[in-house]
């Protein structure tokens, strides 16, 4: 099955999508912005295709509005590092704890044990 990968990056200001091939896209890709957070902006960008998958990597210190515009995206993920009590308004939500993320980055050179507490999800909207 063919797929297609678009990457963005939004802060206050959205600043497009750029499709990604190769691994070598991966690596050259440039991540701007990182400060003011609107999620409202990002996901007025968001295809509204339910066939499309959108996801969004955050640390989830901002607010979504709870419009019905917001409400009607379908296939929205949230990964959401060190903040669980981020709540959107839509889609389902990854948590990953601090000590879940430094296992997985340290898993094989200092931790011997796996963690107690692993990434959870729970779901906005059904």
């Amino acid at each position: 099955k063919n797929a297609k990968l678009m990457v963005g990056c939004f802060d206050h200001k959205f600043y497009g999508f750029k499709e990604i091939k190769k691994m070598k896209d991966i690596d050259n890709f440039q991540i701007v912005g990182r400060g003011g957070t609107d999620f409202d902006l990002a996901l007025a960008s968001f295809s509204r295709d339910p066939k499309v998958n959108k996801i969004i990597f955050t640390d989830g210190f901002d607010r979504v509005t709870e419009s019905n515009e917001n409400k009607k995206i379908k296939n929205l993920y949230w990964l959401v590092w060190a903040n669980d009590l981020f709540k959107p308004c839509c889609g389902k939500v990854v948590f990953v704890d601090r000590y879940a993320m430094n296992y997985q980055k340290n898993k094989l050179t200092t931790c011997t044990n796996p963690p107690k507490i692993l990434p959870h999800t729970y779901e906005v909207n059904k």
